[in-house]
């Protein structure tokens, strides 16, 4: 399989990246990592075979954000449910201006992901972005509603 240039930091298939030299946390010219531009995107085989490596950082912020954050912000469930069910994820921590992962999903209307961050026990609900905003505001902001 070939992985997007995006995916790989330069269309190496997955064979490449299994290998044992290729860093995870490299900065392509973008200033992303690999592991940053596949959860982005949603490659999780690309996703999978990165968090392999010990020095995988889900947590390193790129731009502002984590390449969690950036799953959550470009609905890509599938890395999302990946990353959170590694334990060494920090769900709550914020991007730019303050914003978290639960912030971005409750302000998309992604209620699937929205239900995956507040199942964990240690997501902060109330968590305020630097305009003092809940995720909650973020949903009703965006017009979200029961029934």
């Amino acid at each position: 399989m070939r992985c997007p240039e995006w995916a790989s930091g330069g269309g190496e298939d997955t064979t490449v990246l299994s290998r044992d030299d290729i860093d995870p946390n490299e900065l392509d010219n973008d200033r992303r990592t690999h592991l940053f531009n596949a959860a982005r995107n949603g490659c999780e085989e690309v996703v999978e075979i990165l968090l392999r490596r010990d020095n995988a950082d889900p947590n390193k912020v790129h731009d502002g954000h984590t390449p969690f954050l950036s799953a959550v912000q470009n609905g890509q469930e599938g890395v999302v449910k990946m990353l959170l069910g590694r334990g060494d994820v920090n769900p709550n921590t914020p991007g730019r201006y303050g914003v978290t992962p639960l912030h971005c999903a409750a302000g998309s209307g992604d209620e699937r992901v929205v239900a995956m961050l507040l199942g964990r026990g240690d997501i902060i609900p109330d968590s305020r972005d630097m305009y003092g905003q809940i995720p909650l505001w973020y949903a009703a902001a965006a017009g979200g509603h029961e029934g």
